[in-house]
């Protein structure tokens, strides 16, 4: 069953029923699933904090990528008095 759910991650999400019967018991897979879920789920992490010096740090970053790479593939500029 848990081979089940690696491969098909989406699988206990869209079931709304599903069994296993061995000789003389059943089992409710998705009760099973949910259980192994709930043993694996990690704690959750804090939020990272954001401040505006990161993200000017970023925008720079991302800016100068954009400078880089303005002479590749990249149509001659025509200025706004020209159209």
């Amino acid at each position: 069953m848990e081979k089940l759910q690696a491969t098909f991650p989406w699988f206990r999400e869209c079931a709304q029923a599903a069994t296993l019967t061995e000789i003389g018991k059943r089992h409710d897979v998705l009760e099973h699933l949910d259980h192994i879920n709930d043993e694996m789920e990690l704690p959750d992490e804090p939020e990272p904090h954001v401040s505006l010096q990161s993200e000017m740090k970023v925008m720079r970053e991302a800016a100068r990528a954009l400078e880089n790479n303005s002479g590749r593939n990249q149509r001659p500029q025509v200025k706004n008095n020209e159209r």
